[in-house]
């Protein structure tokens, strides 16, 4: 090879080996920008945040039947045993002595409970009464009883209130229960059995109604 030749063969193998280089750095910077380009997109992962709670469902009020409330048995251990449901009644009205909140309340009571165990051929008896009502009329009707010589107190959020009748030998105490949108009366010849009475139908309400408050 001529000396004149030499030179060229030079240039022409060094530009190779740059198109060459050239070629590797592009293939290079193009994996690495792709890299880039995948660590930066948005992840595709569903989501970690928690799934909120659905909202409890509140059921239509139930009132049980009297004879759950208070069962014949337990009637006759608080009276006698010659005790009977003489009254299971789905309805009850208002007379004129009645005070105008407590009529009121009862007239637009939707739902309503009123019982009577009896002992037959004597004056023996046990009252029990539910409604519905709502908040702030029983708010007002408890308001009246205090008015009225009731005595207040709360269990929980329940109103309590207390009335006592007397009568000679047949003093009767009336016990009041208000709690959210349900009234429970008891009327008994003794504290005692008065607010056993309340106390029975509140748990057996409570029972029929898991998803209210009471």
């Amino acid at each position: 090879m001529s000396e004149q030749l030499r030179p060229v063969h030079v240039s022409i193998a060094a530009a190779s080996a740059a198109l060459v280089v050239l070629a590797l750095t592009g293939c290079v910077q193009a994996e690495t920008d792709a890299a880039i380009d995948t660590a930066t997109e948005p992840s595709l992962a569903p989501s970690s945040e928690p799934t909120a709670e659905p909202t409890p469902v509140l059921e239509p009020l139930v009132l049980p039947e009297c004879s759950t409330m208070v069962p014949l048995d337990v009637a006759r251990s608080w009276l006698s045993h010659n005790t009977i449901l003489s009254i299971d009644e789905d309805f009850f009205t208002a007379n004129e002595w009645f005070m105008p909140e407590e009529a009121a309340v009862i007239s637009n009571a939707s739902l309503v409970k009123n019982c009577v165990w009896a002992v037959p051929r004597s004056d023996g008896f046990l009252f029990l009464k539910v409604f519905d009502v709502h908040p702030a009329d029983g708010a007002t009707l408890a308001a009246a009883l205090v008015d009225d010589g009731a005595v207040e107190t709360t269990m929980g959020d329940v109103t309590v209130l207390k009335l006592l009748t007397l009568g000679g030998l047949n003093d009767l105490t009336d016990t009041h229960y208000f709690v959210d949108d349900i009234w429970v009366h008891s009327n008994a010849n003794s504290d005692e059995v008065s607010t056993w009475i309340a106390d029975a139908a509140l748990e057996q309400i409570r029972v029929a109604n898991p998803t209210r408050a009471y």
